[in-house]
């Protein structure tokens, strides 16, 4: 839910992968992408975990919060992480 959330918030902002990642390329964010290029790196070299299955119930809101203050300090954007209740 995070992944599609953020994708959301990124391409509301006008943030397409273009201008955050390369720019000669117009590429809408997908949910995949956002675990793959954002979520993953910061997972691996975090926790050396390649697989978001093998986290505990502390990783994510780690990785998280690394991703956030990222995304928080370059772009103004803050995404809320869903809790356990939300769908």
């Amino acid at each position: 839910m995070y992944f599609r959330r953020l994708a959301e918030a990124l391409n509301d902002a006008g943030l397409d992968a273009r201008k955050t990642l390369k720019p000669e390329l117009e590429i809408p964010w997908t949910e995949a992408m956002i675990k793959d290029l954002l979520w993953r790196p910061i997972q691996v070299a975090m926790t050396g975990k390649h697989s978001t299955t093998e986290l505990d119930k502390i990783e994510p809101g780690d990785i998280y919060s690394v991703l956030d203050r990222h995304l928080g300090e370059k772009f103004g954007l803050h995404v809320k992480f869903p809790s356990e209740d939300e769908e």
